[in-house]
């Protein structure tokens, strides 16, 4: 793992976890800032058939622990796998999906302040989230959101305790980018899963699309990869400060 500043152009490769048990998958990583300690941590989830490992980094020490985790939340993670992470405000969230049920029942969330794993459970809604609904996690109006399809392609965004919904038509594959500006949201569209996607700009009050570009001049397999926060920092990630 990398960690890396954009804006003074520094990276750091990350020491290797502790975790000697679970080698099989690759764990889900999650980084954010602790605003309690005002330093940043990286969190790595690792699942395998009835084990769970969880380690967190900190910036500032250059050093992985191993955390303490509730049995209770364990055993729920058992036959599951974490997908769709995102990270915002100091806490991270994945889908937890069954492979009993093929569906989604949970959300796993890790607090960098306070180190803390809990399962949050989905609200109901008409339809069960299926993987074959395509349902992802975004962040609408400071808010962390649910996104999916359901009738076709209705794009359905919905707030963590299933108040809020919007709707609105799309005619293709999507994923919510986790970019917004009031009503406006941004949108990766594929018309064809065989061709480059492509970035439109929905109003969701209005219910109006606009296309932004065409991905034909990119890598795409650089743009099949997930939007992600960037936030302006002149602190060097350096170990001690280094210049």
């Amino acid at each position: 793992m990398v960690l890396c500043n954009p804006c003074l152009k520094e990276s750091m490769i990350l020491p290797e976890p502790n975790n000697t048990t679970i080698k099989g998958p690759y764990p889900k990583i999650g980084f954010e800032i602790d605003s309690i300690n005002n330093d940043f941590k990286c969190v790595a989830i690792w699942l395998d058939g009835q084990d769970c490992t969880v380690e967190a980094y900190t910036v500032g020490s250059d050093s992985w622990r191993e955390l303490n985790i509730y049995q209770d939340i364990i055993y729920s993670l058992i036959g599951t796998q974490l997908n769709d992470g995102i990270c915002w405000r100091g806490v991270c969230y994945w889908f937890v999906w069954s492979y009993s049920y093929d569906a989604c029942e949970n959300i796993l969330t890790f607090n960098m302040s306070d180190e803390e794993v809990e399962l949050i459970a989905l609200p109901s809604f008409d339809e069960p989230l299926v993987p074959d609904y395509l349902p992802h996690l975004s962040v609408w109006k400071d808010s962390v959101v649910m996104c999916w399809r359901f009738n076709g392609n209705i794009l359905h965004i919905s707030t963590m305790d299933g108040t809020k919904v919007v709707k609105v038509p799309l005619e293709n594959c999507f994923r919510v980018l986790p970019f917004s500006k009031n009503d406006d949201i941004l949108i990766k569209v594929w018309k064809d899963c065989r061709v480059e996607p492509q970035l439109v700009s929905c109003n969701l009050r209005r219910g109006m699309l606009r296309e932004l570009v065409y991905v034909l001049e990119l890598d795409r397999n650089i743009f099949a990869f997930l939007g992600c926060f960037y936030v302006k920092s002149l602190v060097s990630i350096r170990r001690g400060g280094e210049v």
